[in-house]
């Protein structure tokens, strides 16, 4: 089995950040705290990995890729994802988070 290594920090403070001036409302999610937040985006990169055996918060990730995994609906992280908030990771990793995030970061 592949050791799965956590290497999106960079990205997931970028992400945080974006949000911060971007979503203030996500805050009122799963999140208290900054560090709480972090933790929480740990938590939705692990289910993530276990099935697509990449992380959302990849510096090289394929945005397409991305889009098409989070919003499948069947495996690990489709059911860790209705279960969390009735689809809260989705929506964080969605259209109007992440991937928004992701593509204002690449204009």
């Amino acid at each position: 089995m592949q050791k799965f290594v956590r290497n999106g920090k960079d990205l997931k403070v970028e992400f945080i950040n974006w949000i911060d001036t971007h979503r203030p409302d996500v805050y009122s999610y799963k999140r208290k705290s900054r560090e709480r937040f972090i933790g929480y985006l740990d938590c939705i990169e692990t289910k993530y990995y276990e099935q697509f055996r990449s992380s959302p918060f990849d510096k090289n990730i394929n945005v397409k890729e991305l889009r098409e995994n989070i919003y499948k609906t069947e495996g690990g992280f489709y059911h860790f994802s209705e279960k969390d908030g009735n689809h809260m990771p989705r929506a964080i990793l969605g259209e109007k988070n992440y991937l928004r995030f992701l593509e204002e970061k690449n204009q």
